[in-house]
């Protein structure tokens, strides 16, 4: 109920105690002393409450009405004052106010159990608890608007600009309005020249608002100090540099605490080598849209190549690098981590999975950035992005044969069992021959000029067999057989039968499968049946998904490196050992491997073994 405001104190005092007497009519006989207490929490959930703010200082001022008696319920009191001021100095939103704590911690607990001794019914002590329940909900729902109030006053006062934002954005603090309040300076009377002055470096460098809330620079601001010459050293970029960050940040998220990374980009545009007429808005101030727009702000993790102009997003693209990176970047590394480590740090191990850099110190290092930059003229060489990207779409056609030879080598046990022996013709000019593993699939794509690669999985599952005809010798048409059935009535049937570059082959070649065929059916030429049969089974019991955490290694590289070379700039050399010798990798490899062992070789003892 709303009170008169000609209510005394004392007088909702009494009308709060008769309340509880109506549950419990002897409650007074009780002489527990959190009786008092649970009368002021009814009284003065019935009280009217305002704020007011306190000069230079987030503190809030409560006014109830009617006025409270001093020495009264000082307590309850006092928490609601400061839950209402929490909320223009905390992050914490929603926090109910603790006055049931309070009365926990009074006694209630024990002053129920005495009740019950005493014989009171359970269905009257409910009915005190609900009047008291209700009591604490009306108590939170006026500290929810008084905090609400609050908030917005200190706000309209000392950040006008965030208060304008009131109805469209949550009415809640983070730690960037927390950090432009001051609120650890309340009641000084220099905070407010100190909010403006944090204000400014916002509408600045709201881009890096993280680092603004670091001691020595917001130090720095706080004193009127000049901030681009610290900035600038703390972001170990140039004045020239920091002040294409200036405005980069639109104006209307200038208080927001989370968003786009502007100092994880910086860190990347740096280490890419990136021109300044390059970065986001070709380096200039006030671009807030060129950045918003741009790939480096939305990098979940770092690349071997610069985003803005080898597109991540892309399939093809992320498909080509990733590969490269599987199948040439890490045998080398690999092969130079077990030159130079024999036995190997931890950091060095896991960074040889997959080439994730351990740390953000070595993410923005100077060995870092001269390993890009050998892996950029390895890959790309003088190319521009489009140059590279009909590279890409060239390579592509031979992805699935890379990634088939990629899995072998990870495999437990590699290939897959022939479907027959080699058959030969009548006139011995022809031979087909059952191809049984990724590098022999490999083989015949180069023959002939087509990609047989993507066969590795329905080969290796025991679903298809893939066949070379050859004429004199030399590769002439490749067949598909589909297989089906078990050991009893094994039955296959021809798929694809295709020559160069997938062609129709000739009628010599057409007269050589008929033959082939005929045999096999006249039990002339006999089928591994049981051989094949229990391949077929094993790979339906067990899991050979291609994915593998082994590592591949150097003879891999030089395995798979031929079909790279549609991929890598032109005059890049044959073979794979003449590339890597012509090449910087390997001595930006071993820099980048002893930074990040953290020492010299002979001075690294906290080895695990390989």
């Amino acid at each position: 109920m709303t009170p008169s405001p000609s209510l005394t104190w004392s007088v909702l005092a009494d009308i709060s105690r008769g309340r509880l007497r109506t549950t419990i009519p002897d409650i007074d006989t009780a002489a527990h002393p959190i009786i008092d207490l649970l009368t002021n929490v009814l009284a003065l959930a019935q009280c009217q409450f305002k704020t007011a703010l306190t000069p230079h200082s987030v503190q809030a001022h409560i006014e109830v009405r009617p006025s409270l008696p001093e020495g009264v319920i000082s307590d309850a009191y006092d928490l609601i004052v400061e839950a209402v001021t929490d909320r223009a100095r905390s992050t914490a939103w929603g926090k109910q106010l603790p006055i049931g704590q309070h009365i926990d911690q009074a006694g209630f607990l024990p002053f129920v159990i005495d009740l019950l001794k005493a014989g009171v019914p359970h269905d009257s002590i409910r009915d005190m608890a609900r009047l008291v329940s209700m009591a604490i909900k009306t108590l939170n729902a006026a500290f929810q608007a008084l905090g609400d109030t609050h908030l917005h006053a200190v706000l309209s006062r000392d950040l006008p600009e965030r208060a304008r934002r009131w109805k469209d954005e949550p009415k809640s603090l983070n730690p960037t309005i927390i950090w432009a309040l001051a609120t650890h300076l309340s009641g000084d009377p220099q905070r407010p020249d100190i909010i403006i002055r944090r204000v400014q470096a916002l509408q600045l460098y709201a881009a890096v608002s993280n680092i603004l809330t670091e001691r020595p620079i917001t130090d720095a601001i706080d004193d009127g100090l000049p901030l681009n010459p610290i900035l600038a050293k703390r972001l170990d970029i140039s004045e020239t540099e920091l002040r294409s960050l200036r405005g980069a940040r639109e104006q209307e998220r200038m208080f927001t605490s989370f968003g786009p990374d502007f100092v994880t980009a910086v860190r990347e545009l740096k280490v890419h080598s990136v021109p300044l007429q390059e970065w986001p808005g070709n380096g200039k101030p006030d671009q807030p849209q060129a950045w918003l727009n741009t790939p480096w702000l939305t990098l979940r993790e770092p690349q071997l190549l610069r985003p803005d102009r080898f597109d991540p997003q892309d399939d093809a693209m992320r498909d080509a690098i990733g590969a490269f990176r599987d199948d040439i970047l890490c045998p080398l590394v690999i092969d130079r981590a077990r030159t130079r480590f024999p036995q190997m740090p931890r950091r060095i191990r896991d960074f040889l999975y997959d080439l994730r850099f351990p740390s953000s110190t070595l993410l923005e290092s100077a060995e870092r950035k001269e390993f890009l930059t050998a892996v950029r003229t390895a890959l790309v060489g003088s190319r521009g992005s489009k140059s590279f990207a009909e590279a890409v779409s060239i390579w592509h056609r031979r992805a699935a044969s890379i990634a088939a030879v990629r899995h072998e080598h990870r495999a437990e046990k590699r290939g897959w069992p022939a479907i027959c022996e080699p058959w030969h013709s009548v006139n011995g000019i022809d031979v087909i021959v059952p191809l049984t593993s990724a590098a022999e699939l490999v083989e015949e794509g180069n023959a002939l000029d087509h990609c047989v690669g993507s066969y590795y999985d329905p080969c290796r599952r025991g679903e298809k067999q893939i066949l070379s005809l050859r004429r004199n010798g030399a590769h002439a048409a490749t067949i598909e057989l589909n297989l089906s059935g078990d050991e009893k009535d094994l039955s296959m049937q021809v798929g694809q039968f295709r020559t160069w570059r997938n062609a129709r082959p000739d009628q010599a070649s057409h007269d050589a499968l008929k033959n082939f065929l005929a045999a096999i059916n006249r039990g002339e030429h006999r089928l591994q049946r049981k051989t094949l049969i229990a391949h077929r089974k094993a790979m339906c019991d067990v899991w050979d998904g291609s994915w593998s955490t082994r590592r591949l290694s150097l003879d891999h590289a030089r395995s798979v490196f031929p079909l790279y070379l549609s991929l890598l700039p032109r005059g890049t050399p044959g073979d794979f050992d003449q590339w890597r010798a012509a090449g910087d990798l390997d001595a930006s490899i071993d820099q980048l491997l002893i930074a990040m062992a953290g020492a010299e070789p002979e001075a690294i003892f906290d080895y695990i073994p390989w």
